[in-house]
């Protein structure tokens, strides 16, 4: 470990990613245990997790699900988009939402924790990339139900991420839901345009 110490921080960052994955992640224990790890030390190990092909498989998205998991203190937003864009580059929608719901859990109602961050860029990020993944393996009922809770939760929605719930409802054939998530989202839009009009 000594070795490691020695170099420069970005550097430690460098090695983790290009070491063999159980390489990296046994470094990486060690740094944590020694108190040197840190957000982008597990970020270069994640990396190093994800990038052996270039489809991960099942097996490799579930290390680092479950490696995110361990972060604790250390986990950050831009952890799960990066795992969460490695599963949309395989198509696998299941790891997407495993993910997305430990990250929900490990929120806890913390203050300052991305999930519960509304303003916050790279969480709401998270939001739009999900359903993207839900669009493109054609789970309309999950987008939509994803979409619904993202309004709840009080996270604003763009144009972009109306398509996809639109695109992903319709990709299933349930053409009265794609007609009433539209209306809905018209009438909003409307209503606001009239809103704004009084004012």
């Amino acid at each position: 470990l000594n070795p490691v110490l020695a170099i420069q921080p970005h550097l430690r960052v460098t090695l983790l990613e290009a070491l063999p994955p159980a390489r990296s992640m046994a470094l990486h224990s060690m740094l944590t245990a020694s108190g040197y790890a840190s957000p982008e030390t597990a970020l270069g190990t994640l990396k190093a997790l994800l990038s052996s092909t270039a489809q991960p498989p099942p097996s490799a998205l579930r290390t680092a699900r479950e490696f995110v998991a361990s972060l604790g203190t250390l986990q950050r937003a831009s952890h799960v988009h990066l795992v969460l864009m490695r599963a949309r580059e395989a198509g696998n929608w299941q790891s997407a939402v495993d993910l997305w719901d430990d990250w929900q859990k490990a929120s806890g109602g913390k203050k300052g924790h991305a999930a519960n961050e509304i303003g916050a860029r790279e969480g709401q990020q998270i939001w739009f990339l999900l359903i993207n993944i839900l669009k493109k393996s054609k789970k309309g009922e999950r987008a939509l139900k994803m979409f619904h809770l993202m309004q709840k939760r009080g996270v604003p929605a763009d144009e972009w991420v109306c398509n996809d719930v639109l695109t992903a409802v319709l990709s299933c054939g349930d053409v009265e839901a794609a007609w009433a998530f539209a209306s809905s989202r018209w009438a909003l839009v409307a209503g606001g345009e009239e809103a704004g009009a009084a004012v």
